[in-house]
Formats: C-alpha cells, structure tokens, sequence
C-alpha cells in the first residue's frame, strides 16, 4: 500500500531543510562562515599601516610635483644617451652569472664556455666604448651644470653594483684567482674617479648613501681602499708594464685647491635644490619637495634641518648654507699652517646643522692623503724593483718623511718596501712584501 502524503510531506522536508540552510549560509556571522569559507573567499586585504599610510600619501604628493630640471653638461648628457643606447644584457651572460651564483660556497664554478666568453668581452668592449669619450675628455664643469652634480653624487655607487655596469665589470674567474689578477672594476673606478676631482668637498648622507664618498677627499680614500685590495695582483704581477698602466690611471692626491673647488660644486647645487624648491606652492611640506628633488626620501630626511618647514622655508635654509659654503671656500685660502690650525681647532663651529656634520672629509684630508700617496709610492718602487732592481726602489721618496726614501730590504724571503707611515690603528709601519720569485733584472 503507497503513502502518497508521506512522499509529499518528506519532499516539503527536505525543501525546509535547504531553505534553512540557505538562508543561514547568507546570514551567518563572518567569522563562522570564515571557518567554512574556501580561501579564496577568506582573501580580506588586512588594513595598511600607519607607516604605510603616509607612504602612500607622500608618493602621492610627490608625484603630482613637477619634475626637477635636467639640465646636464655637455659631456655627461652624451655619456647618458650612450648607456641607454647600450644593447640589452644577452640571455647567455645572464644564464652564466646565475650559474655562478648557484654555485655551493667552496666549490669552483662551472669554468664560462668560449661563447659565454666572447659575448662577455663584446658587451664589455660596448659599455667601456659608451665611457670612453666621457674618460678622455676634460672634467665636467660642476659648478655651471649642478644637475651633473647630483647625478653622481647620488649615482657613483650604483655604478658598480647595477647593470649593466655589474654585467660589464663582472669577472668570471674572481672566485677562482682570489685576487692572482686586477679586475675590470678597478680599472673603471680609476678611470672614472680622475673625472670627478671636483665634484664635491661636503660629505652628506647616511653611512650607506653614495653621498657620504662621493666628496673628494671621500673617493680618494676610497681609492686607496681599492688599489690596496688589489695588493696581491700587483705584488704577483709579472709584467711591469700593467702595473705601469694601473699607475698611470690613478688621480693625483687631493689637495687644498680641489678641495675648494669641490666646495664651489657644492654651493651651485646648493643654490639648484633651492631655486627647484621655490619654484613650488608655497603649502608644500619640505620633506616632499626635497624628496622629489632628490628622488630619494631617505636622502631628504638627512637634509631636513626642520621637519615641520615647507619647501619655501627649506629653500631659505639651503640659501643660508650657501653663504657659509662660500665661507669655508675662504679657508681654503690659508697658508698651509693656518689651514691646518684651523682643522685642528673647531671647524664646525658657527654652521648650520648640515653643514657641521658634512665636515668628516675636511677632518680626514691630511690622513687620506698621505695614506694615497704613500700608497703609490709603493707601486712605484714596486714597478722600479721590476724594472730597475734593488737599487731602483731605493731611490723612491717616502711621502710621510721629507727628504728621505721608502726603506727597501731584501732576505730570503723576498723583498719588503717600507714607508715611515703607520697608521694610528696599526702597529706596524706601512709596508708590502714581494716574494722571493718576483722577477726583477
């Protein structure tokens, strides 16, 4: 016997029974439903930051500010549409580099294959062709052309560690030969760092900024730092004429003249940044203005001497540092022991917050510079003993002691070159040994 009522009353059942469910699954609290929800219908964007905030709402002020003037010097306007006419990195190089990088510390990387070699030599050859001019011409007036200025002050350390300068100066061996041979870097900085003599005297920014070694005094004892680092190169160099060549690339020590030129750079850009500050509304905070002129917020902050100034204020402020640049220019015109006297005392004293802190390469000139020098003096007698023998090297003067030669002693050893320079954080005096093998007449 059929129960047609209960066959009804069962679908009527099962009908309830969706209806609840749907209308709960619509209703229910968020966060039961997260429970039960698919991950993608859980995907809540989590609510931005404070920090992230204000970041968002700077980079957007900053954006609707007009663009700085770009106004380079002839010579570095050519370098820069050469480099961004350089062709594209070939897949090849890039393939090889990460190769390399995946490669255990301890093992030796895969050795590069002919065409890895080749097509390395023919992007470097491009990218040194694209800097030649700028290296063999004269140096860049920096004080008519501020925006050449601040390109490389901020740029000089990208340079080496970007591409596709890090392509162009990468050295497939250097893992292998530690050091046994120079790399193309030390050529490149050489080369570069003879143009940039007067590009500054004032050391800004933060300890990794390119701003706090881009001052004279700054790239000279960064300098040094390399050509050291190549000691092993140089003392193992069989060929005396590379070694020549290396000497030949390095700039002449920084003196008091190129320090006050350096200072001349500083003011125009100076006076630049505060012309490029005045040109905007008068309601613009001085932290986004300084920030769009240097394309860098960290930068900004370190030149801020007044967070709560607007870029009218801030524009003034740079105008008076200006002034005591040119300040500072005239201590360059003391005799040699004035200028040391007045080093020695308190420089700093009477200038603005970021010019008293901007006066480190000014303190380190007499260190760095004889550190250079001696530096020198050494690869000198280094290149004499190769060409000329032991009584060639004694004749090389030692910059730390006037009047008086680098020390030359020979034992079974090798050969050890001293200069009566020691630095304050060293025991010993100055010196680099040649082993016993290097070949001398």
């Amino acid at each position: 016997m059929r129960h047609p009522f209960l066959h009804i009353l069962v679908v009527f059942l099962i009908l309830g029974i969706f209806a609840w469910w749907l209308m709960n699954r619509v209703s229910v609290s968020s966060s039961i439903h997260d429970i039960f929800a698919s991950e993608g219908e859980t995907a809540i964007q989590p609510e931005p930051t404070p920090e992230e905030q204000e970041m968002k709402f700077m980079e957007k002020a900053i954006a609707e500010l007009p663009e700085p003037p770009q106004e380079h010097a002839p010579q570095v306007a050519a370098l820069l549409a050469r480099l961004q006419a350089l062709p594209p990195i070939p897949f090849l190089l890039e393939e090889a580099r990460k190769r390399d990088a995946a490669t255990p510390e301890g093992q030796d990387p895969t050795p590069w294959s002919s065409a890895e070699l080749a097509a390395l030599a023919e992007f470097r050859r491009n990218f040194f062709s694209a800097w030649e001019d700028f290296w063999s011409g004269p140096e860049p007036d920096w004080t008519k052309f501020p925006d050449s200025t601040l390109f490389f002050r901020q740029k000089i350390m990208s340079l080496v560690s970007e591409d596709p300068y890090k392509m162009a100066l990468y050295n497939p061996s250097a893992r292998v030969s530690a050091g046994s041979e120079f790399s193309p870097e030390l050529e490149f900085i050489l080369r570069l760092a003879r143009q940039l003599q007067g590009l500054g005297a004032l050391r800004f920014g933060h300890w990794f900024s390119s701003w706090t070694f881009s001052d004279g005094v700054g790239l000279t004892k960064g300098i040094t730092t390399e050509i050291i680092s190549h000691k092993e190169a140089w003392v193992g160099e069989s060929n005396p004429q590379t070694l020549r060549e290396l000497r030949q690339l390095a700039r002449p020590p920084p003196t008091v003249e190129s320090i006050r030129r350096g200072l001349e750079s500083d003011h125009a850009l100076f006076l630049r940044a505060s012309f490029y500050l005045d040109s905007l509304p008068a309601s613009t905070p001085a932290r986004i203005g300084l920030a769009r002129y240097l394309n860098s917020f960290e930068e900004a902050n370190w030149f801020l001497p007044d967070e709560t100034a607007n870029a009218r204020e801030l524009a003034s402020y740079l105008r008076r540092d200006a002034d005591q640049i040119l300040g500072l220019e005239q201590k360059t015109f003391l005799s040699a022991p004035a200028w040391r006297q007045w080093l020695s005392g308190n420089p700093r004293a009477g200038l603005s917050p970021t010019l008293a802190k901007s006066l480190d390469g000014f303190e380190d000139f007499e260190e760095v510079r004889i550190k250079y020098q001696v530096t020198l003096s050494l690869l000198d007698a280094t290149i004499a003993y190769r060409e000329g023998g032991l009584n060639a090297a004694t004749k090389i003067p030692d910059p730390a002691q006037p009047d008086s030669f680098l020390q030359v002693e020979q034992t079974e050893s090798g050969t050890t070159i001293t200069s009566s320079y020691q630095e304050s954080s060293e025991s010993e005096p100055f010196s680099i040994t040649l082993p016993a093998e290097t070949p001398s007449p």
